[in-house]
């Protein structure tokens, strides 16, 4: 596994030992960026879903949202619960 430390330094953030970052979409690397950055703020100790997806539905052009419409799902609750 691969060890992600959060921005205070203390924290560890554990994400799948497959996962090479370097090789995902700039839009991803931000997300997944947003994501730890969003759970320091909640001072939790593990980025999971919660966090990415909130991540992604704060992006700038992000197309999580809309996605999320077309299946019936309102974006605006499920921010609104995060």
């Amino acid at each position: 596994m691969r060890a992600f430390p959060l921005l205070d330094g203390k924290s560890a953030v554990i994400i799948f030992s497959c996962m090479q970052t370097d090789r995902l979409t700039i839009k991803a690397q931000e997300a997944l960026q947003s994501a730890r950055q969003i759970a320091h703020n909640r001072s939790h100790q593990e980025v999971d879903g919660e966090h990415l997806l909130a991540a992604m539905l704060e992006q700038a052009d992000s197309l999580t949202p809309a996605l999320l419409e077309k299946l019936g799902v309102s974006s605006e609750k499920i921010s609104a619960n995060n």
